[in-house]
């Protein structure tokens, strides 16, 4: 992307009512070009064609196999059969954690508290999926199936949340857990990139977890497998030959949009009388009349083009030294909105090996060189992009998965090029965050990068929760006159404990102290918390506190005790397990006269010389869901995330030539399609939708996205 096309999405995500402007992306993102993006595990049934998810996990142990989802699965004490921490673990496959504990969560039922009462509820209009309970562990345990799994949930479905060596006094000495356990990484196909093993964790294939099915997720938003019935993931479909094509209906599609005949099970299309080997198709998740488009092996153009793809006929030679020659049968400039992870490129890449790319991994030899008279089958791939001077392009994965606007990454040259790879220093292999609410220790502006540095290389810009952006902690955004914010929930009372354990308040302030010089001093502490305190997320602000940047990590950290303590002679150096592990630490309190989110980020909190400050914990209601299930607003911190959003989003959905947004015409002497003044025109199916007021928008408040559209 041009540093011009960059500066404009900068401005994009920086005013706080603006007109949209967004930069043309070469590429699904701001990462490397040896960036790959991973899959969402679904695939399609060879015979049927309809989309599958990806292997699930299995309640272990083995005496729960037939549980079928995981709250229920968690929620299950195995003590009866393994009663202690030794025959716990040895319940689990290699490799699969001890799950005995005294700390994990569960949601007491003390009212059912036999068998013969811990029954199910029906369902009712508070709760639509009834209330399932479970007789575990000689209690009654909640499993909140159904519903955002929280401390909000459980107390409003009558139960006590907490540590269950806390709420279950019984159960001190620790319980056997279920453990959802997902297969070896090996099982899936294709087999997992970022991860090797059994019970692999996060990031490739993502819809290993988030699926209603088994409620792996805590949260029911992130239950999302419906997304393989959109027109995002069936935007563009590889052809193979014996698997229809469906539609929305679960019919197969019977011809083209041009009313060409495709034959499914010999995997052609007849045009004009000849039927020709498909390739694949694109566009069209819609029934009657809107069908999709298809790319098939087909004989070479008599249309001139130049060699050079900014040429015309006009001015190939005379502007671009380029020669005519004839185009290929068959063309497609889309993927940089159809597909994921595609880029523009100077070189046809390889069709094997870990730097394949789509369409040459599937069709070997389909890309045409564009340096002569193109021969039958090829395809013309150049980008359509004005100005871009690549004759060619790939992509990843064909459709729009959830990865491409969740920039989950890998690096595909790292470790080898073999699994386990990693994501790059600054990306993911989860997910970058962007949806969400809070700044945390920062955010950029374009989607993608994780840290300020990656974010300024991508000319974005980095956010935070400070009011001027330039700092990532509390206590550095108040020494230099700004103002800090923490996200907070309406409904919770720094006077109440309802709903929380052991004394804690529902939300509280939290100051340094040097008061406690152990971890499991300051843990005694009602609301203590031992803190990592080199943690910054800058460069500046992690030398300006004295500790180390490690360039290569892009992470700030203490390197050594005679470092932490040089810091301040206070701070606690907890050396134990390896050297990664090594960390400079300070206690943190709860400061009762602080009940407020705004009092609490006015305060320096430097009672800890200059290097930490205060921060506001919310106890109860800790995040959008549970503040919901509270009834009480949420206030983020991440305050352009509406904007972030809608630049991903309108990076295609659009109305655009040659790769860039119209001009505003109405603006006299715009021509710049860079900036479209005002408005940016919008349609989410080329040309074909028609707006109210007409096809463009002048506030982002002014865009109500449908259920089409993710994010």
């Amino acid at each position: 992307m041009g540093k011009k096309a960059r500066a404009v999405l900068d401005r994009t995500a920086r005013v706080a009512v603006l007109s949209l402007v967004v930069a043309l992306l070469l590429g699904a993102g701001a990462a490397p070009a040896a960036n790959q993006f991973l899959n969402d595990g679904a695939k399609q049934n060879a015979v049927t064609g309809a989309w599958v998810l990806p292997n699930q996990g299995t309640c272990y142990p083995v005496e729960g196999a037939s549980i079928a989802k995981r709250p229920e699965c968690v929620a299950t004490i195995f003590n009866a059969t393994y009663a202690t921490s030794a025959a716990c673990a040895a319940a689990f496959p290699t490799g699969v954690s001890n799950t005995w504990s005294a700390t994990t969560n569960v949601c007491l039922d003390a009212v059912n508290n036999t068998q013969a009462l811990c029954i199910d509820s029906a369902a009712s209009a508070s709760f639509p999926a009834g209330i399932d309970r479970k007789w575990s562990g000689g209690v009654c345990l909640l499993t909140m199936k159904g519903y955002d799994r929280n401390k909000v949930v459980c107390k409003n479905q009558g139960g006590t949340y907490g540590p269950v060596g806390t709420v279950v006094p019984a159960l001190s000495g620790g319980a056997c857990f279920g453990s959802w356990v997902m297969p070896d990484a090996s099982t899936f196909t294709p087999p997992l990139l970022n991860r090797t093993g059994v019970n692999p964790s996060t990031g490739d294939q993502c819809l290993r977890c988030h699926r209603s099915d088994t409620e792996w997720n805590n949260n029911r938003v992130r239950d999302v497998e419906t997304m393989i019935m959109t027109g995002h993931k069936n935007m563009s479909r590889k052809v193979t030959v014996g698997t229809p094509q469906l539609g929305p209906s679960g019919a197969a599609y019977p011809t083209d949009s041009s009313g060409n005949l495709f034959d499914w099970t010999n995997g052609t299309i007849t045009v004009g009388g000849v039927a020709s080997s498909l390739l694949w198709v694109y566009d069209g998740w819609f029934e009657d009349p809107h069908r999709p488009a298809a790319i098939y092996k087909a004989a070479a153009s008599a249309t001139k083009v130049c060699s050079d793809p900014r040429g015309t006929a006009a001015n190939c030679v005379s502007t671009y030294g380029g020669t005519l020659i004839n185009n290929a049968g068959a063309a497609y400039s889309c993927g940089r909105c159809h597909t994921t992870g595609w880029t523009s490129d100077a070189t046809i890449g390889p069709s094997t090996g870990n730097l394949a790319k789509e369409p040459e991994k599937s069709f070997p030899g389909v890309t045409w060189d564009r340096n002569s008279n193109a021969p039958a089958n090829v395809v013309n791939l150049s980008g359509g992009v004005t100005g871009d001077t690549n004759k060619y392009s790939s992509w990843d994965l064909f459709g729009i998965t959830c990865t491409k606007c969740h920039g989950s990454v890998v690096d595909n040259a790292s470790n080898g090029g073999v699994a386990p790879m990693t994501a790059p220093a600054g990306f993911g292999s989860h997910n970058n965050s962007f949806t969400g609410f809070d700044a945390g220790s920062g955010y950029c502006t374009v989607a993608g990068p994780t840290n300020a540095v990656t974010c300024a290389a991508a000319a974005g810009t980095w956010l935070t929760a400070c009011s001027n952006g330039l700092y990532t902690t509390q206590a550095t955004c108040v020494a230099h006159g700004a103002t800090w914010s923490f996200p907070s929930c309406s409904t919770n009372d720094p006077s109440s404990t309802v709903g929380t354990v052991n004394g804690v308040k529902q939300a509280y302030c939290s100051i340094p102290t040097t008061a406690y010089a152990t971890k499991a001093a300051c843990t005694a502490t009602v609301g203590g918390a031992w803190v990592n305190i080199a943690s910054y997320a800058t460069q500046n602000e992690c030398t300006a506190a004295g500790f180390t940047w490690d360039s290569t990590k892009l992470s700030c950290s203490s390197t050594s005790q005679a470092q932490c303590l040089a810091v301040n002679a206070s701070f606690v150096w907890d050396g134990s397990g390896s050297p990664a592990a090594n960390t400079c630490n300070v206690c943190f309190v709860p400061d009762a006269t602080k009940t407020t989110p705004a009092a609490c980020a006015a305060t320096a909190g430097l009672a800890v010389t200059g290097t930490t400050g205060a921060t506001w914990t919310n106890a109860y209601a800790s995040d959008p869901d549970s503040c919901k299930a509270a009834a009480g607003k949420y206030t983020g911190t991440k305050i352009q995330r509406g904007q972030v959003i809608t630049a991903v989003c309108t990076n295609c959905h659009r109305q655009e030539a040659g790769g860039l947004p119209y001009g505003n015409a109405a603006i006299p002497g715009n021509t710049d399609p860079d900036s479209p003044g005002t408005v940016l025109k919008v349609g989410p199916y080329h040309n074909t939708v028609t707006f109210p007021s007409g096809n463009s928008i002048n506030e982002v408040q002014s865009i109500v996205f449908g259920a089409g559209i993710a994010g």
